[in-house]
């Protein structure tokens, strides 16, 4: 619909303000409806907070707002830059947060266990020199650490990295095309390694886990640890056609099933033979 695929940057407005967000494209949406969540606000995120969206007229009885009855536009914004940004939680702590953000037209903040994940998009194309810059100016005392960057021409990323002695403390990533593997877990775990090898760092840098960690995608299944990737690739090597299917061969779904719903959505996008979307 108007363009706007799975993992678009898209800006959702009304005559009463706007949200910057990510696409989600999802067949169980009716036609003519969207779906925001709630949960982002101005401390977490620049202009996600779909509040500003709704009327302030409320519910006599309930007190309830319109949530259900705020009509808006949605159109695709063009990000020439993104970026991913991992620190460890001790310089999160002491780093200049608010001039880290300035400037850039859209990021947003989260805290995993090991690391803080920030994520930006930009309309125009930011040089590297620039980025290190922004990147430097917001550490305290960055001299203290020993910094590398790397520059990948096939992908279009600028990959900047500082370590305090043989840790991680700051991994940046930015690119035109997209990010690829560094929005992958192996990359947050290995904030939480104190002691990191030479080759473990030219991993960070080079985008490949040098222990070998496959990155298996987003969490399907908690009960038992099953990721997006895992799934998906299951589904084409051995053409699964049904949720059972997944399930007997990755586990996935065999527990809880609160996990099927999502399974059915990746057999339905799996490049092979329809799902069978009633099992």
């Amino acid at each position: 619909c108007r363009g706007i695929k799975h993992g678009d940057w898209v800006k959702a407005y009304n005559h009463l303000g706007s949200a910057y967000l990510t696409a989600h494209v999802d067949d169980a949406m009716r036609i003519g409806e969207v779906f925001a969540p709630i949960h982002w606000s101005d401390t977490n995120a620049k202009k996600a907070a779909v509040g500003r969206l709704i009327p302030t007229q409320v519910d006599a009885v309930s007190g309830q707002p319109e949530f259900k009855a705020s009509p808006v536009e949605i159109y695709r914004l063009q990000a020439n830059t993104q970026g991913i940004i991992y620190l460890a939680h001790d310089l999160w702590q002491q780093m200049d947060v608010c001039g880290l953000l300035a400037g850039f037209d859209d990021w947003s903040w989260y805290r995993d266990t090991h690391v803080v994940c920030v994520s930006i998009r930009h309309q125009t194309a930011l040089d590297k020199t620039f980025l290190q810059h922004k990147l430097t100016e917001a550490m305290p005392q960055a001299a203290q650490y020993q910094h590398a960057m790397y520059e990948n021409q096939h992908t279009y990323q600028t990959r900047l990295a500082w370590f305090a002695e043989q840790q991680c403390v700051l991994l940046g990533v930015f690119g035109t095309r997209g990010l690829g593997v560094f929005d992958a877990p192996w990359v947050k775990q290995a904030f939480g390694e104190l002691a990191l090898e030479p080759l473990d760092r030219m991993g960070l840098l080079a985008g490949r886990s040098a222990a070998g960690v496959v990155d298996v995608g987003p969490l399907v299944c908690a009960c038992f640890t099953v990721g997006e990737k895992t799934i998906t690739q299951a589904i084409i090597d051995h053409k699964l056609t049904s949720a059972q299917a997944v399930t007997d061969c990755v586990k996935a779904g065999g527990n809880c099933g609160s996990c099927i719903p999502e399974i059915k959505k990746l057999l339905a996008r799996a490049p092979h033979t329809p799902a069978e979307n009633n099992l």
